[in-house]
């Protein structure tokens, strides 16, 4: 009985060893879904575009990325003066065996200071998940994708 328990308990570790890591960067196992993992208050730590890594933390600086359990989510981003807010809203979820995010939603421009609505504009867009741990996400996307020269931006995000 003891070599059967033990069979299966070795089992389901290779199991879970080779089929939990889905991600370049890991994490190699945890007990926390991915769903559970991404659902949290996300501020950005390190942005950089990947054609000669030029830093653009500055750039979202001022910004916190919210996905929710219910599948939905919100990205708020100020300009760095805080005059203009970015607010984009609408739902998440994963592609790509769950290696990828896409997000379908509405994001609006705002001046701060009389709450007028500058721009409204409907987004979709794929994030592809590099590192996904319960403190630490590591993501990427593509945007002027249909163009001669795409731009790829990097973003390494922490708890708010």
């Amino acid at each position: 009985m003891k070599i059967i328990n033990l069979t299966y308990l070795a089992m389901i570790l290779c199991f879970l060893t080779l089929h939990s890591c889905k991600y370049e960067d890991g994490p190699k196992i945890s007990l926390r879904t991915k769903a559970e993992r991404l659902s949290n208050k996300w501020k950005v730590n390190k942005a950089y575009i990947s054609k000669d890594e030029q830093d653009v933390t500055h750039e979202w600086e001022n910004a916190i990325l919210e996905f929710k359990k219910n599948g939905s989510y919100i990205i708020t981003k100020y300009s760095p003066d805080k005059t203009m807010k970015s607010e984009e809203t609408g739902s998440w979820e994963f592609h790509n065996k769950k290696k990828q995010i896409f997000t379908k939603g509405t994001e609006q421009q705002i001046e701060v200071s009389t709450g007028n609505l500058i721009d409204e504009s409907n987004y979709d867009m794929y994030y592809v998940i590099k590192r996904l741990k319960e403190k630490e996400l590591h993501i990427w996307f593509t945007y002027n994708e249909f163009t001669d020269s795409p731009i790829h931006e990097y973003l390494e995000l922490i708890p708010f």
